[in-house]
């Protein structure tokens, strides 16, 4: 493995513990503080100084700039439903209908192979009858369901393109979108996953043996040597001349090179408006921020939020502009 991959293995797998070590360092720091242990007190200090670009860019301590739901406002919904929660009847459908954005952008999107089914491709565009316009690319799937990723709109689509990411599984879509006489640019993406099992997530056998600690580190490092790569594919789409937003499930903690990359000179919305931790997925003890919507100068940002329903193991975030 060349030197290059080992060491964004490392930062990669790093990222994604940075809020457990940031949340660590704090306590160990008071029992330092508490004991008057000067050398304890210095490290935590180097520490934190360290831990300043990051911290800002994983929690929000107060919103840049002061949110506002006018009349005129644009609505995006970015949601990765978990393949619809597999087709159980409390699923993310009614919620994403109950929303009413004007644009939904889906990841892990999925729908029946067959023809009559609440779930076939057809009874979703019922469901979802106010979107007339779709960018659906299919990915991978199996003998009953295909696996995608889709962008629905309320406006015209006049232009497409899928972005390859050399998955089975994930990819993005790049969607041009008219509306009155503007064109909105809107990437939808899904960067590769840890495939971790849940096996591997059951943190009692990190205690007893070596090897799932080994296979896991190998999972973690290897998904993010692919997103690293994903990553400069999906920023290489976007359009600096008009109106630009990235959002989607990118798999990846804000300390990571990942989000640097895809964030680029764009805002992150969350960031912009939203405040605290703003975790989007939720499984257990795992809580982090992977879920983004990032947008340029060419669009005004008016509202963000993160909605804490248990449709999916992830959250929906909701983001209100004009162009």
């Amino acid at each position: 493995m060349p030197y290059s991959h080992i060491i964004s293995s490392y930062i990669g797998n790093f990222s994604l513990a940075f809020p457990y070590i940031l949340i660590s360092t704090i306590i160990v720091f008071f029992v330092a503080l508490i004991r008057f242990s000067s050398w304890s007190l210095i490290i935590c200090l180097i520490g934190f100084a360290c831990s300043i670009p990051n911290l800002f860019k994983t929690f929000s301590f107060s919103p840049e700039i002061e949110a506002k739901n006018a009349e005129t406002s644009i609505s995006l919904l970015s949601y990765n439903v978990h393949f619809f929660n597999f087709f159980k009847p409390d699923n993310a459908m009614d919620y994403i209908k109950y929303c009413d954005a004007d644009i939904i952008c889906i990841q892990e999107f999925t729908c029946s192979r067959k023809l009559v089914d609440k779930f076939s491709l057809a009874a979703i565009r019922l469901s979802l009858y106010k979107y007339p316009y779709s960018h659906i690319e299919f990915l991978g799937g199996n003998k009953n369901m295909k696996k995608g990723i889709a962008t629905f709109s309320k406006y015209p689509i006049i232009k497409k393109e899928k972005i390859d990411l050399n998955s089975n599984n994930h990819g993005a879509i790049n969607s041009y979108i008219k509306i009155k006489k503007d064109t909105l640019q809107v990437i939808n993406c899904y960067l590769e996953s840890n495939k971790l099992t849940q096996e591997d997530k059951n943190i009692t056998q990190w205690e007893t043996q070596n090897e799932p600690i080994k296979k896991i580190y190998n999972k973690l490092s290897d998904a993010a040597n692919t997103r690293r790569k994903q990553s400069e594919i999906v920023s290489s789409k976007k359009n600096p001349n008009i109106s630009s937003i990235l959002c989607g499930d990118i798999n990846d903690v804000p300390s990571s090179f990942v989000y640097r990359e895809l964030r680029g000179d764009y805002k992150d919305a969350f960031l912009s408006l939203g405040k605290g931790f703003g975790n989007t997925f939720h499984e257990g003890i795992y809580n982090f921020r992977i879920d983004y919507i990032f947008f340029n100068n060419f669009v005004e940002p008016h509202l963000f939020s993160v909605d804490k329903i248990e449709k999916s193991d992830h959250y929906p975030i909701l983001f209100k502009f004009e162009l």
